[in-house]
């Protein structure tokens, strides 16, 4: 039983419960589903294994690995959106393609915890020579970010 929500209702007793299934019906489950190949059957036993001489083993490297896949990189990726990339996928791409910035071009110092690529037109395209490397104090003052608290904080400005 069910309630108006289509939540079962606690206590009620299922119909397989209480009528069970005909002997042709449990004949033809027991047939079909715990065969093996049946999508639902069981295959293999728990701790069995399907076929030691084909499994992958320790220490074996997968055929893909440090493999660049041509057709599908780039813009051939079927994913590929070109210049319709969001905010976040256009910060990954330019990480993938320029690499994790190691040192601030502003302030010039590799001791930062962390680096950032930053967008010099604040137009977000796909060209490489309108990013920079900052390290985050200059990539906050770059975006002029305290300016824009202490707007906000103002009433100012709304973001």
């Amino acid at each position: 039983m069910r309630d108006n929500k289509g939540r079962f209702i606690k206590g009620n007793i299922s119909w397989v419960k209480i009528h069970g299934h005909s002997k042709e019906a449990i004949k033809k489950m027991s047939k079909t589903w715990f065969t093996k190949g049946h999508p639902y059957g069981k295959r293999f036993k728990k701790g069995e294994r399907s076929s030691p001489n084909t499994e992958f083993k320790k220490g074996m490297v997968p055929w893909n690995k440090n493999k660049k896949l041509p057709q599908f990189s780039g813009d051939k990726s079927p994913t590929w959106k070109g210049n319709d990339v969001g905010y976040g996928g256009l910060h990954m791409w330019i990480k993938h393609i320029l690499g994790q910035p190691k040192k601030c071009e502003n302030c010039g110092t590799e001791k930062a915890k962390r680096f950032e690529w930053a967008n010099k037109s604040r137009t977000y395209k796909r060209d490489f020579s309108d990013w920079i490397r900052l390290c985050k104090s200059c990539h906050l003052v770059f975006d002029e970010v305290p300016k824009k608290i202490w707007l906000k904080r103002k009433g100012v400005l709304y973001l």
